[in-house]
């Protein structure tokens, strides 16, 4: 039987992106209320007239929905989905349809969606106008997607650290007391899986409970930490009671039974030094990719993907053409497949010149020039932009989101 795929996200956090790629690649038939509510009636409606006609809409969609699903055809539904208690009507709703429902959470940081929204609002005429006084007011009613929301769910874009400090819930598949299926090595605490993550090995995101002295199957406590791995792609989460903390050489005892055999940081909001953010460009052609060599950073003298920061004021667009101007020489003829993706880089040295860490958040686009890319530096960021063949590039050549862009990380 068909899907009905439910987006969940704030404005601005790139449902639609997602949804539309979603629709391609499944495919499936996307109904959203934004593009009806203006087709239907206008761009900018008086707020006493928005929830009127937005409820005769969501009524329209959902019968095309079933009669969609009835074809044997998937649909998303690009809504929002907004608080808990809109999941759980519209779980109920889908499931009355068809037995298979799925849920897609979306996370951006609000900052960002914000940024997002007014720039859409002053641009663009196939949006509704948003203005900057209600963002701040819907904002206040959004409520992220949390332990509560126990639906299948696919989580999209969210970085590792967004659990430091919130509530989590981990089912328990190595209780207290029992033996590793493979090593025969007994576990001293509860070790389970957080249900609909990804890791970066592509399975669901680990956690250790601490400070429960009984075997369990299933616990709702707070992450106060990160277990990053930096010979493995498998980082792991520290879950708590809720009110309690641990100081990292505790941790660290009580974590040696399995720990001890990777290297790793743990991290805590005291350790995550600086964040960064910037917009990159992924341009790929006849298996090669352009690149720059990065000047100054952490990343020196690695190959790197052009990009950088926004101004103020830029949207995300505005600061990719600008930044792979000045970088490569070239213009962006096209831009398409935005995500967003978040590293952490574990050996970076702040200005006191003790070891810290770097979250590096970024969005990637895929795009297309047309020029000849420049082979000098712009005397800032670059030494200068160069086609490099993908199969070159290595860990020990090339940052994480260059690896990223060409398939090999």
């Amino acid at each position: 039987m068909a899907t009905i795929h439910l987006m969940v996200g704030f404005m601005g956090f790139g449902k639609t992106t997602l949804a539309k790629q979603l629709a391609e690649k499944i495919p499936a038939v996307r109904l959203t209320h934004d593009e009806f509510m203006v087709k239907l009636y206008r761009r900018n409606m008086p707020y006493d007239e928005f929830h009127p006609n937005y409820d005769k809409v969501d009524k329209v969609l959902w019968n095309l929905a079933e009669k969609i699903i009835k074809t044997g055809t998937d649909v998303i539904m690009d809504y929002g989905f907004w608080s808990h208690s809109d999941r759980e009507n519209a779980y109920q709703k889908a499931k009355k349809i068809t037995d298979n429902v799925l849920f897609h959470y979306v996370y951006c940081d609000m900052f960002l969606a914000k940024e997002r929204i007014l720039a859409r609002s002053a641009q663009n005429s196939d949006e509704l106008y948003i203005r900057e006084d209600e963002f701040d007011t819907l904002a206040q009613k959004y409520e992220p997607w949390n332990y509560h929301d126990d639906y299948p769910v696919i989580v999209h874009n969210l970085p590792i650290s967004h659990y430091i400090g919130n509530q989590v819930l981990v089912k328990i598949d190595r209780q207290l007391g029992s033996k590793h299926p493979k090593y025969g090595f007994e576990y001293p605490l509860n070790y389970g899986y957080v249900p609909f993550t990804k890791s970066g090995d592509c399975e669901e995101i680990d956690a250790y409970v601490l400070m429960e002295n009984k075997p369990l199957e299933k616990y709702v406590g707070r992450c106060i930490g990160i277990v990053h791995r930096t010979d493995d792609n498998d980082d792991k989460l520290i879950v708590v009671p809720e009110a309690y903390d641990l100081a990292d050489e505790l941790i660290e005892e009580d974590i040696a039974f399995q720990e001890k055999w990777f290297k790793h940081i743990l991290i805590r909001d005291s350790k995550t030094t600086k964040t960064h953010f910037g917009i990159y460009g992924s341009i790929i052609k006849n298996g090669k990719i352009l690149l720059i060599k990065k000047a100054r950073g952490p990343y020196t003298g690695l190959y790197d993907l052009p990009g950088g920061s926004p101004e103020k004021g830029e949207s995300y667009l505005e600061t990719l053409r600008r930044e792979i101007v000045e970088e490569t020489g070239c213009e962006v003829i096209k831009a398409e497949n935005e995500r967003f993706k978040s590293i952490i880089f574990s050996d970076f040295t702040v200005e006191s010149g003790e070891k810290g860490v770097l979250q590096h958040n970024a969005v990637l686009y895929d795009v297309e020039i047309k020029g000849t890319p420049k082979i000098s530096g712009d005397g800032l960021d670059s030494n200068g932009a160069v086609w490099v063949d993908i199969k070159d590039l290595t860990a020990e050549n090339a940052t994480p989101y260059a690896l990223m862009a060409a398939d090999k990380l």
